[in-house]
């Protein structure tokens, strides 16, 4: 199997924390948001450390945190954010 790295040895679709300099991989994580007895689970894709260190979120990764937010909002006033 051949495995295609940048010019710097890394794998390429993987990238270096800039502080840790550990492997970052792109992912999708679930983070759950809650507030007042709702909640939503949301896949939040992001440049993730094998463990469980800080993430690197994208601007474009962060919209999907902002959609999540509200459809949290629109459940706490009684709306169904999927339309159902």
């Amino acid at each position: 199997m051949t495995t295609h790295a940048d010019p710097a040895g890394h794998p390429l679709g993987a990238r270096v924390h800039p502080d840790t300099h550990d492997m970052l991989h792109r992912d999708a994580r679930a983070q759950v948001f809650k507030d007042k007895g709702a909640a939503v689970v949301a896949e939040v894709p992001g440049w993730y450390l094998d463990n469980d260190g800080q993430p690197i979120i994208t601007p474009d990764d962060d919209k999907v945190k902002v959609r999540a937010v509200a459809a949290l909002n629109a459940l706490k006033r009684g709306f169904d954010p999927a339309g159902t």
